[in-house]
């Protein structure tokens, strides 16, 4: 009689699990990304302060601060497996002071782009795969005292990664990845291009509702 009752509850279990992203399903979810290399990118979350000190006793202060949202919608083509948009957005902050000199830096970034998502067996974790890419503008903003300059640049990134979904009931889960992440920006009025590469950690929630 036990052993029936295990296996009754072991099967309702990963039922559930399968009919979380069963085929027909959408998929809802929102994520931020952590930098393990260079802290402040437009593509990641992070807060910076640096001193430099130099032999005539100057010195240089460096402050720098970059927020990251990135929500996604998808929908589940086949059992386990969703595509969707990507949502990207970012807004920075920094400031860099040198004696009386005071340079001033802000931006912002929006972006959109396509995504897939697999997800493999499991109970209360799904591991999971994911490639996604982005393609939006970013503006920057430099002010050394009165002075003030605009930028524009293009953007261009592609990303994957290995992760994993905790079950948190039948239509959400807490989601963990490692991730690479190649982005490319270009300046619209200049042949100027910053190319840049990050591993890192995504944290995100998804919902999935029918």
């Amino acid at each position: 009689m036990k052993r029936g009752l295990l296996l009754f509850v072991l099967l309702c279990c990963g039922f559930a699990a399968k009919s979380q992203t069963e085929k027909g399903k959408l998929l809802f979810g929102a994520s931020t990304s952590f930098g393990l290399g260079e802290a402040n990118t437009p593509m990641t979350i992070g807060f910076s302060s640096s001193e430099l000190k130099f032999e005539d006793g100057s010195t240089v202060e460096v402050k720098n601060s970059n927020i990251y949202f990135a929500p996604k919608v998808g929908y589940f083509i086949l059992d386990n497996l969703a595509l969707g948009l990507n949502l990207a957005a970012s807004f920075s902050n920094g400031e860099t002071t040198q004696a009386v000199i005071e340079v001033e830096n802000k931006s912002n970034l929006f972006a959109i782009g396509p995504f897939a998502r697999y997800y493999f067996t499991g109970d209360k974790i799904r591991p999971f795969t994911e490639l996604s890419s982005l393609f939006g503008l970013r503006n920057e903003k430099n002010q050394v005292g009165t002075v003030t300059t605009d930028n524009k640049y293009s953007l261009t990134s592609i990303s994957g990664g290995l992760g994993m979904a905790v079950l948190l009931g039948e239509r959400s889960s807490l989601d963990f990845m490692a991730s690479y992440n190649s982005f490319k920006l270009r300046e619209s009025e200049d042949s100027f291009i910053n190319r840049q590469k990050t591993i890192g950690i995504k944290l995100g929630f998804t919902f999935f509702i029918r």
